[in-house]
């Protein structure tokens, strides 16, 4: 596959600041019921963690099972509709979660009431992350579309970020059902706004659609059978399922394992996914993919692989150090160096699609779902039975794992790339796999 994008589209700079205020809020609301969690129904109602882990993974079953449907119906709908129905069905699906703590008591019929509502929001939620790739893919700047996606991702974990501090002085305030009630609001009418603020997609004759259609739009079965799509969707499946740890568990593990106050507890976990958000907006700037760069494939891939190699290894070091605070230092370089990735990643999807870029962001997604859906349970049960050590471990070794996927994403690209002068010094993990695969 070649990178090629659809038609420009006009994008000013209102409509990139709405792509991250949705994917902000929407991530907000999206990790808020971990604060609920690990504040309340686990210490307060009784709960147990694997519990928590089932209304955590409720989201990202749905999730992933609707991703592949969904990104056949961005391309058909656009994007910019789909990011509409998101925030409007997302936040409703949120209010109800806020009705249904108001109505019931933490008992049984709570906990399955919550588990059903958030597999349904993780169906409507789908669009959030291909519409949005899709949206920036006709950015005709390849180095401002990496840019642009570090953005919206940064977006993201700020509002993951935020949830800690602002959700739980929302809870401390109006309880956490009115908390969700409030978020859920704030995320409808953000939607409304993006209805008529969002960019517009110049028209296009029919002629130029069937073309379009014909000659730039892959259908589902040619772009699974492409590797580097797949490789790359296991790469970012290690990418998510070392995310989603943090995302869910790291606030309880800075408070209860190394006996931070839950308070401070709370900015901790938020400082953590705000230099996250950090790495990813430095990711766009750091990976050279512009006009300067001979092959854009390659210098993406070599920073992908350096940035989750860095963070693994910021990782593996910060279980091993005894002291809290050297451990939380660690912990967030660790995520710092990840976020530089993410941004490549989608802006890389979403081009292999061509003019299908909704349906192959949605397919890389996929599999980073899969990584996210298991994340929650599986890190808990690692924890429960050898130790959060061993289990941040054990995710720090899936992003060794990440980084090598790269490595023979970009064996397969060379070996239809005719070799520029100064392209012998290879990463580390791409030597390792060219001498084994020879």
């Amino acid at each position: 596959m070649t990178s090629s994008s659809p038609s420009s589209v006009s994008f000013p700079g209102r409509a990139l600041i709405l792509l991250g205020a949705l994917a902000g809020l929407g991530h907000f609301n999206r990790v808020a019921i971990s604060v609920v969690g690990n504040e309340y129904l686990i210490p307060e109602a009784g709960w147990s963690e694997v519990q928590m882990g089932w209304i955590y993974s409720a989201f990202y079953l749905s999730y992933t099972l609707c991703m592949l449907p969904c990104g056949h119906w961005i391309d058909r709908v656009g994007p910019k509709r789909a990011l509409l129905y998101f925030a409007l069905f997302s936040g409703w699906s949120v209010i109800l979660m806020g009705i249904a703590g108001m109505a019931m008591a933490a008992s049984t019929a709570l906990l399955g009431t919550l588990i059903t509502l958030r597999a349904a929001a993780g169906a409507v939620g789908t669009p959030l992350h291909p519409a949005a790739a899709s949206t920036l893919v006709r950015i005709p700047e390849p180095s401002i579309r990496i840019r642009a996606n570090g953005w919206v991702s940064a977006s993201a974990l700020i509002g993951v970020a935020c949830s800690y501090p602002l959700f739980g002085g929302l809870m401390d305030r109006i309880g956490w059902s009115g908390a969700l009630v409030a978020s859920g609001v704030a995320l409808m009418v953000t939607g409304l706004i993006w209805r008529y603020l969002g960019p517009v997609a110049p028209a296009r004759t029919a002629k130029a659609a069937q073309e379009n259609k014909l000659s730039e739009h892959p259908g589902l079965m040619e772009l699974l059978k492409e590797p580097k799509l797949m490789l790359l969707g296991l790469s970012y499946a290690a990418f998510c399922y070392f995310q989603y740890l943090a995302f869910f568990w790291g606030n309880r593990y800075v408070s209860d394992i190394l006996d931070v106050a839950p308070s401070t507890a709370r900015w901790i976990a938020s400082l953590m996914m705000a230099f996250h958000g950090i790495g990813m907006v430095l990711g766009g700037f750091l990976t050279p993919s512009g006009q300067g760069s001979r092959d854009p494939v390659r210098s993406r891939g070599r920073m992908a692989m350096l940035s989750m190699s860095a963070a693994a290894a910021m990782g593996l070091m910060a279980v091993s150090f005894k002291e809290p605070y050297g451990v939380i230092a660690l912990l967030t370089l660790s995520l710092a160096w990840l976020g530089v990735s993410e941004g490549i990643f989608w802006t890389q999807a979403a081009e292999w699609g061509k003019a299908a870029s909704g349906q192959s962001a949605a397919i890389m997604n996929t599999w980073g779902n899969m990584g996210g859906l298991i994340a929650p349970i599986a890190a808990a049960w690692i924890a429960a039975s050898y130790g959060w050590s061993i289990s941040i471990g054990v995710a720090c070794f899936l992003l060794l794992g990440g980084a090598a996927a790269w490595g023979r994403i970009l064996l397969i690209h060379g070996s239809t790339q005719k070799i520029q002068p100064g392209d012998r010094v290879l990463p580390l993990f791409y030597c390792a796999i060219h001498l084994n695969a020879a």
